[in-house]
């Protein structure tokens, strides 16, 4: 009996102490700190391709099906039919918030030509001039005049393509370097642009690079650049204005605000944003 009455004590003081708001909880950490999933929710395709639009939604593409838009405050998707395959295909944003798409796929290592552009208003594709040779895995760096560039991948027959091209479309000088695979590019804050990697896929060709090449695209060479004059702000805030001097101003016509970028194959994010000048007196 005194074993019981014993039990039956312990009993009384466990739940008297989960009932009693002195005694502290253990918990796990608070939401403020760690944040919280959603349930696992349902998706039409497998989304391997994913592209933030200016309209707030989402597109997305993989190896089979539709491209899909989704649409956060709703969940839905809606698909958009592409004109070709856009599998490891290289993408940016071109400055008027259009997302090209150059290359494709046809099977491993083997590429397609095609140049598709997709309109985030109207929610459709636009097919445009195909590039000189079909590239799987290549990868696009918006240059700050607007064009595209592409470099690298795979062509359609297999063989290695390092021609890079742009706009629609013209062949640039040859890079060195193979980069078939896991390659990537970035635009510098000089104008240039870093190419490196690729590797990790002996079986394919692609063997480790460590070596990196700068190219210099043509606007580089049209002649002397312009000189800044004046002191210029470390940041700027919302609704700031910010005055660049320079004595060559009655010859600019366009300025690009280039915000720091960030690339992945195949793609380097963030794209620049052309701002038409407005000329002062100090130009």
């Amino acid at each position: 009996m005194r074993a019981v009455a014993r039990l039956s004590l312990v009993v009384l003081l466990v739940l008297h102490a989960c009932a009693d708001p002195t005694v502290p909880r253990i918990e796990g950490p608070p939401l403020v700190l760690v944040g919280q999933w959603s349930s696992v929710r349902p998706a039409p395709i497998v989304q391997v391709h994913l592209h933030l639009l200016p309209t707030g939604k989402v597109l997305s593409w993989g190896r089979t099906g539709d491209p899909q838009v989704w649409d956060p405050a709703t969940g839905a998707f809606t698909p958009v039919p592409a004109p070709s395959l856009l599998f490891c295909a290289g993408h940016d944003f071109l400055p008027d918030g259009r997302l090209l798409v150059a290359g494709g796929h046809i099977s491993d290592l083997h590429g397609l030509a095609n140049t598709n552009v997709f309109d985030p208003v109207a929610g459709v594709w636009q097919v445009e001039p195909a590039m000189a040779a079909g590239r799987w895995y290549p990868t696009n760096t918006t240059l700050p005049n607007g064009e595209v560039l592409t470099l690298a991948g795979t062509d359609e027959t297999g063989a290695n393509v390092t021609i890079p091209e742009t706009g629609r479309w013209t062949t640039l000088a040859r890079n060195a370097v193979i980069r078939i695979y896991h390659q990537t590019s970035l635009l510098l804050p000089d104008g240039q642009v870093l190419n490196t990697g690729s590797g990790g896929a002996p079986s394919i060709g692609a063997v480790d690079e460590l070596n990196y090449e700068l190219y210099s695209p043509p606007y580089l060479f049209n002649g002397p650049r312009p000189t800044i004059t004046g002191a210029t702000p470390a940041a700027v805030a919302y609704g700031q204005t910010l005055v660049v001097t320079t004595p060559g101003g009655a010859a600019v016509t366009k300025v690009t605000l280039i915000r720091c970028r960030f690339s992945v194959p195949p793609n380097d994010y963030l794209a620049s944003t052309a701002v038409p000048p407005r000329f002062g007196r100090d130009l």
